[in-house]
């Protein structure tokens, strides 16, 4: 379903993001914060059912235009 956003060949595990003010819902109900990178890119951090480790979830990069846009608005 995701798209890692092909991110330059950048170790993923590295990118540093910044929670921002929205949340995305799965559809069993649990909310995640979004966190948005100066990549470009936005991505939840997620437990893995299997393992019980965390990781990150990109989101697609529509997420990041809206979020981003939406950002912009607000500060004028």
């Amino acid at each position: 379903m995701i798209d890692n956003n092909n991110l330059s060949g950048e170790d993923k595990s590295k990118i540093i993001g910044i929670e921002s003010n929205y949340i995305v819902e799965d559809s069993n109900g649990d909310k995640y914060p979004i966190f948005t990178t100066n990549s470009n890119s936005c991505y939840i951090i997620k437990t893995s059912q299997k393992t019980g480790k965390q990781y990150k979830y990109f989101l697609p990069i529509e997420v990041y235009v809206i979020i981003n846009e939406e950002s912009k608005h607000n500060k004028e």
